[in-house]
């Protein structure tokens, strides 16, 4: 839904996009990145049918991510 803007789920093309961070409550829709860092997350939601998917939108953030959680998820047999 990122890039085409259509949902997966039932062919709509009314995709609404929410920028990171989101604030829910007290929270906010981050990914822990490192000890005191965090990366954003974008969230596309079809506002015919819900079906959202979220999408880390720095690479920069994808790259601690992969150190963080590499090779711990190989040790786990946890699939990433």
């Amino acid at each position: 839904m990122k890039n085409s803007y259509h949902c997966p789920k039932c062919d709509s093309h009314d995709i609404l996009r929410v920028p990171g961070p989101a604030s829910v409550g007290y929270s906010q829709n981050k990914i822990p990145t490192g000890f005191f860092s965090s990366g954003n997350i974008d969230r596309y939601v079809c506002l015919s049918c819900g079906f959202t998917e979220e999408w880390i939108p720095s690479a920069k953030d994808l790259e601690k991510l992969r150190k963080k959680y590499a090779d711990k998820s190989k040790d786990s047999g946890d699939f990433v």
